[in-house]
Parts: C-alpha cells; sequence; structure tokens
C-alpha cells in the first residue's frame, strides 16, 4: 500500500509542483514584508 501511495504521490507531484513552489515563494515573501515591518518599528 505505502509503495502504491508514493506512486500515486510521485505522479501528482509532477503535475502540481510548480503550482507548491510558487505557494512556498509568496509564503516567503509575505513573511519577509511582515518581519522587515516589525523590525522597523521596533
Amino acid at each position: 500500500m505505502r509503495a502504491e501511495r508514493r506512486k500515486q504521490w510521485k505522479s501528482h507531484w509532477r503535475k502540481y509542483k510548480h503550482l507548491y513552489k510558487g505557494a512556498r515563494v509568496e509564503r516567503r515573501n509575505k513573511w519577509r514584508q511582515k518581519w522587515e515591518e516589525k523590525f522597523k518599528a521596533s
């Protein structure tokens, strides 16, 4: 079962990798903006 799951995930990952990458970069940029604001405020 576990191997089957991994196979499914691999095919899914190949299709959606670009989406995950984009989301991760977005989140990091948002976090950095928030952090810089906090830094300037203090």
